[in-house]
């Protein structure tokens, strides 16, 4: 008897969170419209070699002596939705902007260029805008200054999984040797690193050795995330192969990825995917006679000479110390 009472005091509790279910369902893929205000400011006067220029100036935007670009993000629930951008207000561009255009040599395009899309950080949603705020009319260049954004949040696409029919670390496939690295950044390993992994190089061929990993850092929480499947084949550069033999004076180059990723948020800022396991990501050594060797084509120089010259460079980094766990 009290298991039938049980059984039905039960119900109305199923009613009801299948009914909350129902009621909710529908507000989370309701479409959605914002209307973004780009408001420009003061053109700001600067000098760029010894001309004297205006440069645009948009709030909360830094156009660091370049092309001028609006961004916009908003923290989202869902990961996948039909999105479209219209543009509601628009403007003639002054002739200091102009000036400033050409200076930089920022092109107007024909059309409004623009990025917008869904993108996840720290395992949150974020919807992102990147616009370029002018764009050429029938020759002439206007500036943007409102936009809308029509939003369909639509359910993620499921994606059918393919995986390898056998693992490259069945027998009979070589000799591996499991090592390690903690960043980033080209790794060189020589004669002396192959014997102090215990491998013979005395008769080794270099077209046999391989090198495997996926530097994928920390894996997805979600198995309908896609992941590298098995260990991946890396190219690889060697140099003193064409002999046949891995000399004292022969080294192989690798491109080796840490525990840690960094991925584009869709604006002018990284996100760093940290390791929350371990400080390390590992590759592994394969001496195999019989798998082809995978290496890194080089590219043949077009020769015409350089007119570009590059004294500096775009870098991030990270200052977070782990004081709690």
């Amino acid at each position: 008897m009290y298991r039938m009472l049980s059984f039905l005091f039960s119900l109305p509790t199923a009613r009801i969170i299948l009914c909350m279910a129902f009621f909710q369902s529908p507000s989370l893929f309701a479409q959605e419209s914002i209307d973004l205000t780009i408001d420009w400011q003061t053109s700001s006067q600067i000098e760029i070699n010894g001309i004297q220029l205006f440069e645009p100036q948009i709030t909360g935007h830094n156009a660091e002596r370049g092309c001028i670009s609006f961004t916009h993000m908003k923290r989202v629930k869902y990961t996948n939705a039909k999105l479209l951008l219209n543009v509601l207000e628009e403007d003639l561009a002054s002739n200091e902007d102009l000036n400033y255009l050409n200076a930089v040599n920022c092109l107007v395009p024909d059309s409004v260029s623009y990025q917008l899309k869904v993108t996840s950080a720290r395992n949150e949603q974020f919807l992102v805008l990147s616009l370029n705020p002018y764009v050429r009319r029938n020759g002439v260049v206007k500036r943007i200054s409102k936009v809308n954004l029509e939003i369909q949040p639509m359910a993620a696409p499921l994606k059918e999984k393919s995986f390898a029919t056998n693992s490259v670390l069945r027998q009979g496939t070589g000799e591996w040797y499991k090592i390690k690295v903690s960043k980033d950044g080209i790794f060189k390993i020589d004669q002396a690193f192959l014997q102090s992994c215990g491998i013979q190089t005395a008769g080794l061929n270099p077209q046999h050795i391989h090198i495997y990993g996926n530097g994928d850092g920390r894996l997805p929480e979600l198995n309908s995330a896609p992941r590298t499947d098995d260990l991946a084949k890396n190219a690889i550069y060697v140099s003193g192969e064409s002999d046949g033999s891995f000399d004292a004076g022969d080294y192989l180059l690798f491109y080796g990825w840490g525990p840690h990723r960094w991925y584009a948020n869709g604006t002018a800022e990284f996100e760093q995917y940290r390791n929350l396991y371990t400080e390390s990501s590992y590759y592994y050594i394969n001496i195999n006679a019989s798998e082809p060797a995978l290496r890194i084509q080089m590219e043949s120089p077009d020769g015409s000479p350089s007119n570009l010259n590059v004294n500096s460079y775009s870098h991030y980094d990270l200052h977070e110390e782990d004081l709690v766990n």
